[in-house]
């Protein structure tokens, strides 16, 4: 007396599932390193600014990278300029950073935020 029924679309079902993509990477067994840098720029120029500047240097760097803000500070007494501070996060996946490396990417950093933004580090 009642009856009911559905019909799953295959092929759409299954286009959609090709597209997915897997953003998994294992964990890395090689120690990672941090370092804070603080950038003195004008007033005008945004936190978005250093951050995008920071990502576009990283970009070509062969590591897993972030840059996660720490602090904006503007003094009371001048606001012509203000300090922003990032933290860059660098992890091998192959091998084992030596400093030499960690110090080549950090002034790479360096200079492109420096270069695009008018900053000087602090």
């Amino acid at each position: 007396e009642y009856s009911a029924g559905f019909e799953i679309g295959s092929p759409a079902l299954l286009d959609a599932i090709k597209k997915l993509t897997n953003s998994y990477k294992p964990v890395s067994r090689y120690p990672g390193t941090e370092r804070d840098i603080c950038f003195q720029v004008a007033s005008t120029i945004l936190y978005r600014n250093i951050t995008d500047a920071v990502t576009l240097a990283l970009a070509d760097v062969n590591l897993e990278s972030t840059c996660e803000p720490v602090d904006i500070h503007q003094s009371e007494t001048d606001t012509t300029t203000k300090n922003i501070t990032v933290r860059i996060r660098l992890t091998p996946h192959d091998h084992t950073l030596t400093g030499d490396e960690v110090s080549s990417v950090i002034e790479k950093v360096i200079s492109d935020v420096v270069r695009e933004t008018g900053a000087k580090v602090v």
